[in-house]
């Protein structure tokens, strides 16, 4: 095998390494998320308070983790156990 097949199949092995460590990193943030917005049977939410739940959602909107009409649409579900 030639060097530059060898470099090509060690720069493949590291590529494919780093696409899996963002992948889990993703559907990670994915499952908190979830978890925070209450979406999904398990797990709940970390804070019961809606008012606390409610900062925790802006600041998820803030870094654009969620949209706008997400937001706004578990405001109001948070607002109306208020």
């Amino acid at each position: 095998m030639s060097n530059d097949q060898q470099d090509f199949g060690r720069i493949a092995r590291e590529i494919g390494e780093d696409l899996a460590k963002l992948w889990d990193q993703a559907t990670q943030l994915f499952m908190d998320t979830a978890r925070d917005l209450g979406w999904g049977g398990r797990g709940g939410h970390r804070d019961a308070d809606p008012l606390k739940q409610l900062e925790r959602l802006a600041d998820l909107r803030d870094k654009g983790v969620i949209t706008e009409a997400e937001f706004q649409a578990k405001k109001a579900e948070l607002l109306s156990k208020v």
